[in-house]
């Protein structure tokens, strides 16, 4: 799927290909409840992440920078995942088997996510940036400012090492992310910030997958929710013969 079809959305780099269908790993808790129920979802600040080289990046010490600086820390970002059997995904996030894997329709959730209180200085709709995470264990480098003002390849590449490079530590997470950038004027009266919660279409949520460990009563509670809605319903089990999840 290529995002760029889609308005208000930047794919970086432009000839990106993504997945029609993207996850998002979660227990069962009142928040995924709330989640399910009024079609929202969070996008956090970087400084949430429980990698701690987020938002650290290395810029020039010039007031261009320093509006860089703001733009990542004040960003709005949705983490997925590109597959709904990633093993440390259900580990890490999905509660062990305990809880599930909502899958996204990609095209739709980038289509129809918006702020759920925008500021009253916003003029237009946000724009969204999808990233595939790059994974590298190199030395950190300087962020090119100027190059971000180019368009062009070394526009996307600068991009990328802002707002979607981690180590390599993490490639088991299979992550593309959407981001919304912060606005660029930090005036406290024009000023507003990417992260905080987001409405989406109802239909964007394609498909949910209950891990194998689910108590019913948590699988009972979220059928409710959905009941009705046009979800495919799947699960994920644990291989018999290898370490391995499948979805059936």
């Amino acid at each position: 799927m290529k995002p760029a079809v889609i308005n208000y959305v930047c794919p970086v780099p432009e000839s990106l290909e993504l997945p029609d269908t993207v996850y998002k790993y979660r227990a069962v808790n009142d928040y995924l409840f709330r989640s399910l129920l009024l079609n929202q979802i969070w996008l956090a600040k970087p400084s949430s992440f429980n990698d701690p080289f987020e938002p650290e990046r290395i810029f020039s010490d010039t007031p261009f920078s320093k509006a860089l600086e703001r733009n990542i820390r004040e960003s709005g970002i949705l983490c997925l995942c590109k597959n709904g059997f990633n093993l440390p995904m259900w580990a890490y996030y999905g509660d062990g088997l305990k809880g599930v894997a909502i899958g996204y329709d990609l095209a739709k959730l980038l289509d129809s996510l918006e702020p759920l209180t925008p500021s009253n200085t916003e003029c237009s709709k946000r724009w969204k940036y999808v990233f595939d995470l790059a994974y590298d264990d190199a030395e950190l480098s300087q962020i090119d400012e100027f190059a971000l003002l180019n368009n062009d390849q070394q526009t996307d590449a600068e991009r990328q090492k802002m707002f979607a490079l981690k180590s390599s530590s993490f490639n088991h997470e299979e992550e593309c992310r959407i981001v919304v950038q912060a606005s660029p004027d930090s005036s406290p009266e024009y000023a507003w910030v990417g992260h905080g919660l987001y409405s989406h279409a109802p239909n964007a949520i394609k498909e949910i997958i209950f891990g194998e460990l689910i108590s019913k009563q948590d699988k009972d509670a979220v059928m409710k929710l959905i009941e009705g809605r046009d979800i495919c319903i799947r699960d994920a089990v644990r291989d018999k013969k290898s370490f391995k999840i499948r979805i059936e």
